[in-house]
Parts: structure tokens; C-alpha cells; sequence
């Protein structure tokens, strides 16, 4: 809180994980796309990007708005095994 000249006359400091909310939830996007480079050899590159859409952070003194997010990209080299079925 604050006083009459405008200064911080006290503060609750909450750390750790209790200052943030029990639950989240949100929703993932991704897309993938393999490129062949030989007969049984691929490379598979995949972008990911997770999205939180609530607020994660408990409503305690001037706490901002915070949501999770993150983006994730991921290169695979697949080698396939003769006479071995893969999937397309």
C-alpha cells in the first residue's frame, strides 16, 4: 500500500510457487513437414507453439498478467530400414 506522499509503506512478497494460480490450461499449434533426402533417409522439421490463455500469476498486490507460451522447433533425421514399412 501507499502512503499519503506517494511512497510504499508496506509489501507482501509472496515467492516461489505460491504466487502463481493452481491451474492453467491453453492450446497447442503445430505443423510438420518431411523432406525426403534419400531412398530411406528423411529429415523431419517440426515448429510447435503452446498458448497459455489465462492468467497464471494470483491477483497479489501489482502482480502483471502473465501467460505461459513457448515455441518449439524440432529437427528429426530418420533412417528407415530396409524392407521396414514407414509411414508417409
Amino acid at each position: 500500500s501507499f502512503n499519503s506522499n506517494g511512497q510504499i509503506s508496506s509489501f507482501t512478497f509472496s515467492p516461489g510457487l505460491r504466487s502463481f494460480e493452481r491451474d492453467d490450461f491453453g492450446a497447442t499449434l503445430g505443423f510438420g513437414y518431411s523432406i525426403k533426402v534419400k531412398e530411406q533417409h528423411k529429415i523431419f522439421i517440426e515448429l510447435i507453439e503452446n498458448l497459455g490463455f489465462n492468467n497464471i500469476n494470483k491477483p497479489i498486490l501489482e502482480n502483471p498478467k502473465e501467460r505461459n507460451h513457448s515455441v518449439s522447433l524440432i529437427v528429426s533425421y530418420i533412417f528407415s530400414r530396409p524392407g521396414k514399412e514407414t509411414l508417409e
